[in-house]
């Protein structure tokens, strides 16, 4: 059996050891690399989440007509719109999917009526689910519908829509593309891995030594090593941002609200069809549309020939307006 001093001995040369290599682990390459991935995914995925406000301000530019038979076909447009975003978002987030975890939930918030779901049943094959982009292919003919009759005033304004309308699908479509194709776990095995792999040689690293024995770089050692406990809280902190965010579109404090977003979009939707649709502050004379008085003063400048005009509120005095257009002369001469 050893001794206890051959132990401690033992004991810390190995700790000698683990803070000799503990450079060779690459926390900074591994762990910044993976966080740096993650970041650029969740942010991705977040520019990616669809907003009706552009096809519901279009819709209220386009069309010229106020009436109620009017405004109810602009309100099933974005009726169909958010339709296709929750039929979307409860495929990924966890969210909706307790919000809306069957179609008859849609039925009862007046999302959807009892035919559009049947409709909406019976085009999904066997044993799948039906088509979440379905609803947008009934409002582009809805705004068509609305073009035929003359309701929306010009055929830029149905381009307009349309394309709009294909944007909101086609990011839509990427969110569920970011839904099939998971996360690589290699990728966050690698780096927790890696992360306590540096913990644990740190610990004993960063242990407080003998400094009778004169060790290298040990003169002076300390029982608290405060930097060593800094660099684990930085390193743990970056691991565990990774970890929230690989999964936005989950329940937990950070992830994305895609529920209240839904809520938003059904309240600004029926605000803008509702109270802004033809409805602007009557024009007043303020200082822009007033008709002010104009001076006409010479510039000093023999190569610009032409005087220059400015319309203002008040007069400027002569001397005023010397100083001004000399100082805008100034500027033409040292271009």
């Amino acid at each position: 059996q050893l001794s206890g001093f051959l132990r401690c001995r033992l004991f810390e040369h190995y700790c000698l050891y683990c803070s000799q290599k503990w450079s060779l682990i690459p926390i900074g390459l591994v762990l910044g690399f993976y966080v740096d991935v993650v970041v650029k995914r969740w942010w991705n995925q977040f520019l990616h989440i669809p907003w009706p406000d552009e096809i519901a301000m279009l819709l209220s530019t386009y069309v010229i007509d106020d009436s109620t038979r009017t405004k109810r076909k602009l309100n099933t447009v974005l009726r169909y719109i958010n339709l296709s975003y929750i039929l979307s978002m409860r495929r990924i987030s966890s969210r909706v999917k307790k919000r809306y975890p069957l179609d008859q939930n849609l039925g009862a918030d007046g999302i959807a009526t009892p035919n559009e779901l049947k409709r909406l049943q019976s085009s999904a094959p066997k044993n799948k689910q039906y088509w979440y982009a379905i609803p947008i292919f009934w409002a582009s003919h809805l705004v068509s519908e609305l073009r035929s009759l003359g309701i929306i005033i010009s055929d830029h304004g149905v381009e307009a829509i349309l394309k709009r309308l294909q944007v909101f699908r086609s990011s839509l479509a990427r969110l569920n593309i970011y839904n099939m194709i998971n996360f690589p776990l290699g990728f966050t095995q690698v780096a927790t891995l890696t992360t306590y792999s540096y913990y644990i040689s740190s610990i004993f690293g960063w242990q407080f030594l003998d400094v009778k024995q004169n060790y290298d770089h040990r003169k002076v050692d300390l029982y608290v090593p405060v930097i060593g406990i800094l660099r684990l809280i930085f390193y743990s902190g970056w691991l565990k941002v990774a970890e929230a965010l690989i999964n936005p579109f989950g329940e937990d404090v950070d992830d994305f609200e895609i529920d209240e977003y839904i809520k938003r979009n059904l309240q600004l939707s029926s605000f803008i069809i509702e109270k802004l649709h033809d409805e602007a502050p009557p024009l007043c004379d303020g200082v822009i549309l007033a008709e002010a008085p104009e001076i006409r003063v010479g510039t000093r400048n023999e190569r610009l020939r032409h005087s220059v005009c400015i319309p203002v509120a008040h007069r400027l005095s002569a001397k005023g307006a010397n100083l001004f257009f000399g100082t805008y002369t100034d500027i033409v001469k040292q271009i």
